[in-house]
Protein backbone atom coordinates (compact mmCIF):
# COMPACT_ATOMS: atom_id res chain seq x y z
CA UNK A 1 0.00 0.00 0.00
CA UNK A 2 1.35 3.41 -0.96
CA UNK A 3 0.88 5.70 2.03
CA UNK A 4 1.66 9.44 1.79
CA UNK A 5 5.03 10.16 3.52
CA UNK A 6 3.56 12.88 5.81
CA UNK A 7 1.01 10.36 7.09
CA UNK A 8 3.77 7.77 7.67
CA UNK A 9 5.66 10.36 9.75
CA UNK A 10 2.53 11.02 11.84
CA UNK A 11 2.01 7.28 12.39
CA UNK A 12 5.60 6.87 13.56
CA UNK A 13 5.18 9.77 15.98
CA UNK A 14 2.06 8.17 17.43
CA UNK A 15 3.96 4.90 17.82
CA UNK A 16 6.80 6.73 19.61
CA UNK A 17 4.23 8.26 21.96
CA UNK A 18 3.05 4.79 22.98
CA UNK A 19 0.14 4.39 20.57
CA UNK A 20 -0.64 1.65 18.06
CA UNK A 21 -2.01 3.34 14.93
CA UNK A 22 -3.88 1.21 12.37
CA UNK A 23 -5.32 2.05 8.98
CA UNK A 24 -8.95 0.94 8.92
CA UNK A 25 -12.05 0.58 6.79
CA UNK A 26 -12.35 1.32 3.10
CA UNK A 27 -8.67 1.99 2.41
CA UNK A 28 -7.69 -1.52 3.58
CA UNK A 29 -10.63 -3.07 1.72
CA UNK A 30 -9.71 -1.32 -1.54
CA UNK A 31 -6.04 -2.21 -1.12
CA UNK A 32 -6.89 -5.88 -0.70
CA UNK A 33 -8.90 -5.67 -3.91
CA UNK A 34 -5.91 -4.23 -5.76
CA UNK A 35 -7.39 -0.72 -5.93
CA UNK A 36 -5.50 2.43 -5.03
CA UNK A 37 -6.85 3.78 -1.70
CA UNK A 38 -8.02 7.39 -1.91
CA UNK A 39 -8.93 8.06 1.72
CA UNK A 40 -7.12 6.94 4.86
CA UNK A 41 -8.79 6.56 8.27
CA UNK A 42 -6.59 5.90 11.29
CA UNK A 43 -7.62 4.21 14.52
CA UNK A 44 -5.20 4.70 17.44
CA UNK A 45 -5.03 2.19 20.28
CA UNK A 46 -3.21 2.76 23.58
CA UNK A 47 -3.50 6.58 23.81
CA UNK A 48 -6.16 8.81 25.28
CA UNK A 49 -7.54 11.77 23.31
CA UNK A 50 -5.23 14.37 24.92
CA UNK A 51 -2.11 12.25 24.35
CA UNK A 52 -3.07 11.67 20.71
CA UNK A 53 -3.58 15.43 20.26
CA UNK A 54 -0.20 16.27 21.82
CA UNK A 55 1.59 13.73 19.64
CA UNK A 56 0.05 15.16 16.45
CA UNK A 57 0.38 18.83 17.42
CA UNK A 58 3.84 19.28 15.76
CA UNK A 59 2.29 18.40 12.39
CA UNK A 60 -0.06 21.38 12.37
CA UNK A 61 -3.38 22.63 13.76
CA UNK A 62 -5.77 19.87 14.79
CA UNK A 63 -9.53 20.08 14.45
CA UNK A 64 -11.18 18.91 17.69
CA UNK A 65 -14.78 19.08 16.49
CA UNK A 66 -15.11 15.29 16.90
CA UNK A 67 -13.80 15.24 20.47
CA UNK A 68 -16.97 13.68 21.92
CA UNK A 69 -16.60 10.81 19.43
CA UNK A 70 -12.85 10.46 19.97
CA UNK A 71 -12.09 11.84 16.48
CA UNK A 72 -9.36 14.34 15.63
CA UNK A 73 -8.91 15.83 12.16
CA UNK A 74 -5.48 16.79 10.83
CA UNK A 75 -4.47 18.24 7.46
CA UNK A 76 -1.14 17.08 6.01
CA UNK A 77 0.11 18.40 2.67
CA UNK A 78 -3.40 19.49 1.72
CA UNK A 79 -5.09 16.18 2.61
CA UNK A 80 -7.34 15.78 5.65
CA UNK A 81 -7.12 12.66 7.78
CA UNK A 82 -9.36 11.38 10.60
CA UNK A 83 -7.52 10.01 13.64
CA UNK A 84 -9.93 8.25 15.98
CA UNK A 85 -9.87 6.22 19.17
CA UNK A 86 -11.53 2.80 19.37
CA UNK A 87 -15.02 3.29 20.75
CA UNK A 88 -18.00 1.55 22.20
CA UNK A 89 -21.48 2.21 20.81
CA UNK A 90 -24.55 1.60 22.97
CA UNK A 91 -28.04 1.64 21.49
CA UNK A 92 -30.28 4.06 23.42
CA UNK A 93 -33.08 4.95 21.01
CA UNK A 94 -34.66 4.45 17.61
CA UNK A 95 -33.02 5.22 14.30
CA UNK A 96 -29.45 5.70 13.20
CA UNK A 97 -28.82 8.47 15.74
CA UNK A 98 -29.98 6.61 18.83
CA UNK A 99 -26.50 5.75 20.10
CA UNK A 100 -24.22 6.71 22.98
CA UNK A 101 -20.61 6.69 21.82
CA UNK A 102 -17.76 6.30 24.32
CA UNK A 103 -14.11 6.31 23.15
CA UNK A 104 -12.14 3.48 24.76
CA UNK A 105 -8.47 3.12 23.73
CA UNK A 106 -8.18 -0.07 25.81
CA UNK A 107 -10.46 -2.08 23.47
CA UNK A 108 -8.94 -5.09 21.75
CA UNK A 109 -8.59 -5.10 17.99
CA UNK A 110 -11.41 -7.64 17.62
CA UNK A 111 -13.74 -5.63 19.90
CA UNK A 112 -13.07 -2.41 17.99
CA UNK A 113 -13.63 -4.10 14.62
CA UNK A 114 -16.91 -5.67 15.77
CA UNK A 115 -18.73 -2.32 15.50
CA UNK A 116 -18.00 -2.15 11.75
CA UNK A 117 -20.95 -2.87 9.46
CA UNK A 118 -19.48 -5.59 7.22
CA UNK A 119 -16.58 -8.01 7.49
CA UNK A 120 -14.93 -6.50 4.41
CA UNK A 121 -14.89 -3.15 6.23
CA UNK A 122 -13.65 -4.61 9.53
CA UNK A 123 -10.09 -5.06 8.23
CA UNK A 124 -7.21 -3.04 9.66
CA UNK A 125 -3.55 -2.71 8.71
CA UNK A 126 -0.50 -1.72 10.74
CA UNK A 127 1.92 -0.26 8.15
CA UNK A 128 4.74 0.11 10.69
CA UNK A 129 4.85 -3.66 11.30
CA UNK A 130 3.30 -4.72 7.97
CA UNK A 131 0.54 -6.62 9.81
CA UNK A 132 -2.93 -7.21 8.39
CA UNK A 133 -5.58 -7.45 11.13
CA UNK A 134 -8.59 -9.59 10.19
CA UNK A 135 -10.51 -10.74 13.29
CA UNK A 136 -13.82 -11.36 11.46
CA UNK A 137 -12.83 -13.13 8.22
CA UNK A 138 -12.99 -10.11 5.94
CA UNK A 139 -10.22 -11.25 3.59
CA UNK A 140 -12.00 -14.54 2.83
CA UNK A 141 -15.24 -12.67 2.08
CA UNK A 142 -13.35 -10.21 -0.14
CA UNK A 143 -11.94 -13.06 -2.22
CA UNK A 144 -15.39 -14.60 -2.60
CA UNK A 145 -17.01 -11.17 -3.23
CA UNK A 146 -19.40 -11.81 -0.35
CA UNK A 147 -21.14 -9.16 1.73
CA UNK A 148 -21.62 -10.33 5.32
CA UNK A 149 -22.54 -8.35 8.45
CA UNK A 150 -19.86 -8.31 11.14
CA UNK A 151 -22.11 -8.81 14.16
CA UNK A 152 -25.73 -8.75 15.27
CA UNK A 153 -25.20 -5.08 16.17
CA UNK A 154 -25.69 -4.46 12.44
CA UNK A 155 -29.46 -4.37 13.09
CA UNK A 156 -29.14 -1.41 15.47
CA UNK A 157 -28.62 1.07 12.61
CA UNK A 158 -31.32 0.85 9.91
CA UNK A 159 -29.30 2.91 7.43
CA UNK A 160 -26.85 0.03 7.19
CA UNK A 161 -29.42 -1.66 4.98
CA UNK A 162 -28.92 1.14 2.45
CA UNK A 163 -25.17 0.78 2.84
CA UNK A 164 -25.49 -2.93 2.07
CA UNK A 165 -27.47 -2.25 -1.12
CA UNK A 166 -25.01 0.43 -2.23
CA UNK A 167 -21.95 -1.76 -1.67
CA UNK A 168 -23.55 -4.75 -3.37
CA UNK A 169 -24.35 -2.67 -6.46
CA UNK A 170 -21.07 -0.76 -6.47
CA UNK A 171 -18.76 -3.77 -6.18
CA UNK A 172 -21.03 -6.49 -7.62
CA UNK A 173 -21.16 -8.38 -4.31
CA UNK A 174 -23.41 -11.23 -3.25
CA UNK A 175 -25.11 -10.72 0.09
CA UNK A 176 -25.19 -13.85 2.27
CA UNK A 177 -28.65 -15.11 3.24
CA UNK A 178 -28.07 -14.32 6.91
CA UNK A 179 -27.43 -10.66 6.12
CA UNK A 180 -30.42 -10.52 3.77
CA UNK A 181 -32.61 -11.92 6.53
CA UNK A 182 -31.24 -9.41 9.02
CA UNK A 183 -31.96 -6.53 6.62
CA UNK A 184 -35.53 -7.73 6.19
CA UNK A 185 -36.00 -8.08 9.94
CA UNK A 186 -35.38 -4.37 10.56
CA UNK A 187 -37.49 -2.92 7.74
CA UNK A 188 -39.96 -1.53 10.26
CA UNK A 189 -37.13 0.54 11.76
CA UNK A 190 -37.41 2.94 8.81
CA UNK A 191 -40.82 4.10 9.96
CA UNK A 192 -40.67 7.57 11.42
CA UNK A 193 -37.19 8.29 10.14
CA UNK A 194 -38.47 10.74 7.54
CA UNK A 195 -37.65 11.11 3.87
CA UNK A 196 -35.29 14.00 4.61
CA UNK A 197 -32.96 11.71 6.57
CA UNK A 198 -32.72 9.25 3.69
CA UNK A 199 -32.22 11.87 1.01
CA UNK A 200 -29.45 13.63 2.87
CA UNK A 201 -27.71 10.44 3.87
CA UNK A 202 -24.63 9.72 1.75
CA UNK A 203 -25.52 6.06 1.36
CA UNK A 204 -28.95 7.01 0.00
CA UNK A 205 -27.25 9.31 -2.48
CA UNK A 206 -25.20 6.39 -3.79
CA UNK A 207 -28.19 4.10 -3.90
CA UNK A 208 -30.87 6.25 -5.48
CA UNK A 209 -29.07 7.10 -8.74
CA UNK A 210 -32.17 6.89 -10.91
CA UNK A 211 -32.16 3.09 -11.41
CA UNK A 212 -35.46 3.07 -13.34
CA UNK A 213 -34.20 5.71 -15.73
CA UNK A 214 -30.92 3.83 -16.11
CA UNK A 215 -32.72 0.64 -17.12
CA UNK A 216 -34.98 2.52 -19.52
CA UNK A 217 -32.12 4.35 -21.21
CA UNK A 218 -29.97 1.21 -21.47
CA UNK A 219 -32.85 -0.81 -22.90
CA UNK A 220 -33.54 1.85 -25.51
CA UNK A 221 -29.83 2.10 -26.37
CA UNK A 222 -29.57 -1.69 -26.74
CA UNK A 223 -32.64 -1.69 -29.02
CA UNK A 224 -31.10 0.99 -31.25
CA UNK A 225 -27.77 -0.86 -31.32
CA UNK A 226 -29.40 -4.14 -32.35
CA UNK A 227 -31.35 -2.24 -35.03
CA UNK A 228 -28.09 -1.01 -36.51
CA UNK A 229 -28.59 2.58 -35.33
CA UNK A 230 -25.28 2.61 -33.53
CA UNK A 231 -24.73 6.37 -33.57
CA UNK A 232 -28.03 6.99 -31.78
CA UNK A 233 -27.32 4.10 -29.40
CA UNK A 234 -23.90 5.48 -28.50
CA UNK A 235 -25.43 8.87 -27.74
CA UNK A 236 -27.73 7.22 -25.20
CA UNK A 237 -24.94 5.03 -23.83
CA UNK A 238 -22.81 8.11 -23.21
CA UNK A 239 -25.75 9.81 -21.50
CA UNK A 240 -26.13 6.88 -19.13
CA UNK A 241 -22.38 6.76 -18.40
CA UNK A 242 -22.12 10.53 -18.08
CA UNK A 243 -25.01 10.71 -15.61
CA UNK A 244 -23.54 7.78 -13.67
CA UNK A 245 -26.93 6.05 -13.53
CA UNK A 246 -25.45 3.10 -11.70
CA UNK A 247 -27.93 2.04 -9.04
CA UNK A 248 -29.41 -0.69 -11.29
CA UNK A 249 -28.21 -2.66 -13.25
CA UNK A 250 -24.90 -1.64 -11.71
CA UNK A 251 -21.33 -2.56 -12.47
CA UNK A 252 -22.17 -5.73 -14.40
CA UNK A 253 -23.45 -3.64 -17.36
CA UNK A 254 -20.64 -1.11 -17.46
CA UNK A 255 -17.95 -3.14 -19.31
CA UNK A 256 -20.39 -3.97 -22.13
CA UNK A 257 -21.53 -0.36 -22.48
CA UNK A 258 -18.01 1.07 -22.41
CA UNK A 259 -16.81 -1.50 -24.94
CA UNK A 260 -19.55 -0.63 -27.43
CA UNK A 261 -18.99 3.11 -27.10
CA UNK A 262 -15.20 2.85 -27.42
CA UNK A 263 -15.35 0.42 -30.36
CA UNK A 264 -17.78 2.75 -32.15
CA UNK A 265 -15.57 5.84 -31.61
CA UNK A 266 -12.48 3.92 -32.80
CA UNK A 267 -14.28 2.71 -35.92
CA UNK A 268 -15.43 6.27 -36.62
CA UNK A 269 -11.84 7.49 -36.28
CA UNK A 270 -12.67 9.69 -33.27
CA UNK A 271 -9.68 8.59 -31.22
CA UNK A 272 -9.90 11.60 -28.91
CA UNK A 273 -13.42 10.63 -27.81
CA UNK A 274 -12.42 6.96 -27.54
CA UNK A 275 -9.42 7.83 -25.40
CA UNK A 276 -11.59 9.96 -23.10
CA UNK A 277 -13.99 7.03 -22.59
CA UNK A 278 -11.09 4.66 -21.87
CA UNK A 279 -9.74 7.08 -19.28
CA UNK A 280 -13.20 7.31 -17.70
CA UNK A 281 -13.50 3.52 -17.61
CA UNK A 282 -10.11 3.18 -15.95
CA UNK A 283 -11.05 5.83 -13.39
CA UNK A 284 -14.10 3.73 -12.46
CA UNK A 285 -12.09 0.47 -12.36
CA UNK A 286 -14.01 -0.91 -15.34
CA UNK A 287 -12.14 -3.54 -17.35
CA UNK A 288 -12.15 -3.05 -21.12
CA UNK A 289 -12.01 -6.23 -23.19
CA UNK A 290 -12.47 -5.91 -26.93
CA UNK A 291 -11.66 -7.89 -30.08
CA UNK A 292 -11.36 -4.65 -32.08
CA UNK A 293 -7.63 -4.27 -32.98
CA UNK A 294 -7.88 -0.48 -32.91
CA UNK A 295 -9.47 -0.54 -29.48
CA UNK A 296 -6.86 -2.97 -28.16
CA UNK A 297 -4.05 -0.73 -29.38
CA UNK A 298 -5.61 2.43 -27.94
CA UNK A 299 -6.35 0.76 -24.60
CA UNK A 300 -2.72 -0.36 -24.41
CA UNK A 301 -1.54 3.16 -25.21
CA UNK A 302 -3.81 4.77 -22.62
CA UNK A 303 -2.78 2.22 -19.99
CA UNK A 304 0.91 2.82 -20.73
CA UNK A 305 0.42 6.60 -20.56
CA UNK A 306 -1.46 6.33 -17.25
CA UNK A 307 1.30 4.14 -15.86
CA UNK A 308 3.84 6.69 -17.04
CA UNK A 309 1.90 9.52 -15.39
CA UNK A 310 1.47 7.52 -12.20
CA UNK A 311 5.19 6.73 -12.15
CA UNK A 312 6.04 10.37 -12.79
CA UNK A 313 3.67 11.48 -10.02
CA UNK A 314 5.00 8.84 -7.65
CA UNK A 315 8.56 9.88 -8.50
CA UNK A 316 7.64 13.51 -7.93
CA UNK A 317 6.05 12.74 -4.58
CA UNK A 318 9.02 10.63 -3.54
CA UNK A 319 11.44 13.36 -4.65
CA UNK A 320 9.41 15.94 -2.75
CA UNK A 321 9.38 13.73 0.33
CA UNK A 322 13.14 13.18 -0.02
CA UNK A 323 13.73 16.91 -0.41
CA UNK A 324 11.66 17.65 2.68
CA UNK A 325 13.53 14.98 4.62
CA UNK A 326 16.87 16.39 3.48
CA UNK A 327 15.71 19.88 4.47
CA UNK A 328 14.63 18.53 7.83
CA UNK A 329 17.99 16.83 8.38
CA UNK A 330 19.87 19.95 7.26
CA UNK A 331 17.76 22.11 9.54
CA UNK A 332 18.33 19.74 12.45
CA UNK A 333 22.08 19.75 11.74
CA UNK A 334 22.11 23.54 11.58
CA UNK A 335 20.26 23.80 14.85
CA UNK A 336 22.66 21.31 16.44
CA UNK A 337 25.65 23.30 15.19
CA UNK A 338 24.10 26.50 16.56
CA UNK A 339 23.56 24.84 19.93
CA UNK A 340 27.13 23.54 19.98
CA UNK A 341 28.50 26.95 18.96
CA UNK A 342 26.50 28.62 21.72
CA UNK A 343 27.66 26.02 24.21
CA UNK A 344 31.29 26.59 23.18
CA UNK A 345 30.84 30.36 23.38
CA UNK A 346 29.35 30.04 26.86
CA UNK A 347 32.26 27.79 27.86
CA UNK A 348 34.80 30.23 26.45
CA UNK A 349 33.14 33.11 28.28
CA UNK A 350 33.31 31.12 31.49
CA UNK A 351 37.00 30.37 30.82
CA UNK A 352 37.69 34.06 30.24
CA UNK A 353 36.14 34.92 33.61
CA UNK A 354 38.25 32.28 35.34
CA UNK A 355 41.44 33.45 33.61
CA UNK A 356 40.89 37.11 34.47
CA UNK A 357 43.86 38.34 36.49
CA UNK A 358 45.70 35.12 35.74
CA UNK A 359 48.37 36.52 33.35
CA UNK A 360 50.22 38.74 35.84
CA UNK A 361 51.04 36.00 38.43
CA UNK A 362 52.26 33.71 35.67
CA UNK A 363 54.39 36.51 34.15
CA UNK A 364 55.95 37.10 37.55
CA UNK A 365 56.59 33.38 38.12
CA UNK A 366 58.28 32.98 34.73
CA UNK A 367 60.27 36.19 35.07
CA UNK A 368 61.75 34.96 38.34
CA UNK A 369 63.32 32.06 36.44
CA UNK A 370 64.47 34.12 33.44
CA UNK A 371 68.04 35.47 33.00
CA UNK A 372 67.85 38.90 31.29
CA UNK A 373 71.61 39.46 31.06
CA UNK A 374 72.94 39.98 27.57
CA UNK A 375 69.55 40.08 25.78
CA UNK A 376 68.14 43.10 23.96
CA UNK A 377 65.33 44.95 25.76
CA UNK A 378 61.63 45.03 24.75
CA UNK A 379 61.52 41.49 23.36
CA UNK A 380 58.38 39.37 23.68
CA UNK A 381 57.04 36.04 22.46
CA UNK A 382 53.71 34.23 22.64
CA UNK A 383 53.40 30.77 24.16
CA UNK A 384 50.77 28.09 23.89
CA UNK A 385 51.03 26.43 27.28
CA UNK A 386 49.30 23.13 27.93
CA UNK A 387 48.65 22.29 31.54
CA UNK A 388 46.60 19.91 33.64
CA UNK A 389 43.97 21.16 36.13
CA UNK A 390 46.46 21.59 38.98
CA UNK A 391 48.58 24.00 36.90
CA UNK A 392 51.40 21.56 36.06
CA UNK A 393 52.86 22.35 32.64
CA UNK A 394 52.96 19.39 30.26
CA UNK A 395 53.81 21.24 27.03
CA UNK A 396 55.06 24.60 25.78
CA UNK A 397 54.95 25.75 22.17
CA UNK A 398 56.16 29.09 20.84
CA UNK A 399 53.34 30.40 18.63
CA UNK A 400 54.86 33.82 17.93
CA UNK A 401 58.62 34.15 18.10
CA UNK A 402 60.43 37.20 19.44
CA UNK A 403 62.89 36.91 16.54
CA UNK A 404 65.65 35.97 18.98
CA UNK A 405 66.04 32.17 19.32
CA UNK A 406 67.98 32.53 22.58
CA UNK A 407 65.18 34.65 24.11
CA UNK A 408 62.54 32.17 22.96
CA UNK A 409 64.41 29.18 24.38
CA UNK A 410 65.15 30.81 27.74
CA UNK A 411 61.52 31.93 28.04
CA UNK A 412 60.37 28.37 27.23
CA UNK A 413 62.69 26.91 29.85
CA UNK A 414 61.47 29.49 32.37
CA UNK A 415 57.88 28.31 31.85
CA UNK A 416 58.83 24.73 32.69
CA UNK A 417 60.83 25.93 35.72
CA UNK A 418 57.79 27.86 36.97
CA UNK A 419 55.62 24.74 36.81
CA UNK A 420 53.20 24.25 38.45
CA UNK A 421 51.86 27.65 37.46
CA UNK A 422 49.93 29.68 40.01
CA UNK A 423 46.43 28.60 38.97
CA UNK A 424 43.48 30.31 40.72
CA UNK A 425 41.15 28.11 42.74
CA UNK A 426 38.42 28.40 40.09
CA UNK A 427 40.79 27.07 37.44
CA UNK A 428 41.46 23.91 39.43
CA UNK A 429 37.81 22.99 39.16
CA UNK A 430 38.26 22.18 35.48
CA UNK A 431 38.58 18.43 35.00
CA UNK A 432 40.45 18.39 31.73
CA UNK A 433 43.70 19.58 30.22
CA UNK A 434 43.79 23.29 29.41
CA UNK A 435 45.58 25.42 26.79
CA UNK A 436 46.72 28.93 27.77
CA UNK A 437 48.03 31.54 25.36
CA UNK A 438 50.36 33.97 27.08
CA UNK A 439 52.47 36.81 25.75
CA UNK A 440 55.70 36.83 27.76
CA UNK A 441 57.33 40.30 27.85
CA UNK A 442 59.69 40.71 30.83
Amino acid sequence: MRIPPPLVAALKTLRSAGGRPHLTGGCVRDWQWGLEPKDFDIEVFGLDYESMGRALAPFGPTDLVGRSFGVLKLRLDGLEYDFSLPRRESKTGAGHRGFVIAPDPSLTEAEAAARRDFTINSLAYDPLTDRLIDPHGGVADLKKKILRHTSEAFAEDPLRVLRAMQLAARFDLTMVPETVALCRSIRDSFKGQGARTLVLNDEAHHLFSHPDKAMKELSEADRLWDAGKKAEAVTKYKYVLGKNLSGIPGNSERPRVYQRVIDFDVDQGDLVAAQAMIEQAFDKQVSISSDNPGTKQLVAQVRAERERRELAERTRREAEAKRKEEDRIADAKRQQEEREAKKKADHDNADAKVMAGFDAPIQAAITRNFNLVGLPPRLSCTFLIRMVPGGEVVGVQVEKSSGNPVFDQRARDAVYQASPLPVPAEQRLFEKMRDLRLEFAP
